[in-house]
């Protein structure tokens, strides 16, 4: 009996790996505070097009206000200025009108990538609101209310069909003790995004490509460092403790270049930004 590779077996909506174009995928950029992440949304300025350009949901407003700095003003939402009672509500609010209004295949649509900036404000914004609205004796209650926050945030961005960059503090490696008496011993904890409680592992595992933003040493006149001889980096694998990686790491050098457009070309198959699309 010979099978055709191909085939379907008459079943509906089948179809096989490497013949349709890659999803657009989501990334979690991990990074120390002040460490420049929020500036990576300058490297998608003119990606995947000429004239395309990121849009910011800056829970966060900080961030933003860095790239604007440096010459570069990116659109962004304020969540804070919202309309809404609470922060939730006000992300409801946005989330609404990004779904109602997205049109990623639109000729005269400039945004084509979304940049959260970031998970880690937001979370702990989230959490202390809840707590002071809704305080508790369990603190299982109030994380339980802002994770499901959070999930639905991260899966209407991610329902909207673009790519979706999540920027996050690093969290570092860390040794944790567990247990009391003779029990008690210390366990490793890898590094990963400081969010609140389970988020932490959601985020990570939702996201179809982990990478760090470092700041290493390639010496004094090297192309791309400056004045003390340092060069921001992604890690797209694990480093120092920190987990790294994903589905697309194979397509990834490390370190890659800090520059989100070119991570996103080299995953979609895309020409690099600025080269032809002919």
């Amino acid at each position: 009996m010979i099978i055709d590779p191909n085939a379907t077996g008459g079943i509906a909506g089948i179809v096989y790996s490497g013949q349709t174009p890659r999803e657009p995928p989501v990334l979690l950029v991990l990074g120390h505070e002040k460490s420049g992440k929020s500036s990576l949304a300058i490297t998608l300025f003119d990606w995947p097009v000429p004239g395309a350009r990121p849009l910011v949901i800056a829970a966060d407003s900080s961030g933003p206000e860095s790239c604007g700095q440096l010459g570069f003003p990116v659109a962004h939402i304020k969540v804070k200025d919202q309309p809404g009672e609470t922060l939730a509500e006000k992300m409801d609010h946005t989330l609404m009108q990004l779904k109602r209004m997205w049109k990623p295949l639109s000729a005269d649509f400039p945004f084509s990538s979304i940049v959260f900036d970031c998970q880690s404000s937001f979370s702990e914004m989230l959490l202390t609101e809840d707590q002071q609205l809704n305080p508790s004796k369990d603190p299982r209650r109030n994380y339980g209310a802002v994770l499901a926050i959070l999930k639905r945030t991260f899966l209407d961005l991610k329902a909207l069909g673009v790519p979706v960059i999540h920027l996050a503090w690093e969290r570092p490696a860390h040794t944790v003790t567990v247990g009391s008496g003779q029990a008690k011993r210390e366990e490793h904890e890898p590094g990963g995004p400081e969010v609140v409680g389970s988020f932490r592992k959601i985020i990570a595992g939702l996201s179809t490509q982990i990478m760090i933003l470092r700041m290493k040493k390639i010496g004094v006149n090297q192309p791309g460092a400056d004045k003390d001889g340092f060069a921001r980096q992604l890690m797209t694998r694990t480093d120092n403790g920190t987990v790294a990686g994903g589905r697309y790491q194979l397509d990834l050098p490390n370190p890659c270049p800090p520059h989100l457009g070119y991570v996103l070309s080299l995953i979609l198959k895309l020409p690099m930004p600025g080269q032809s699309q002919q």
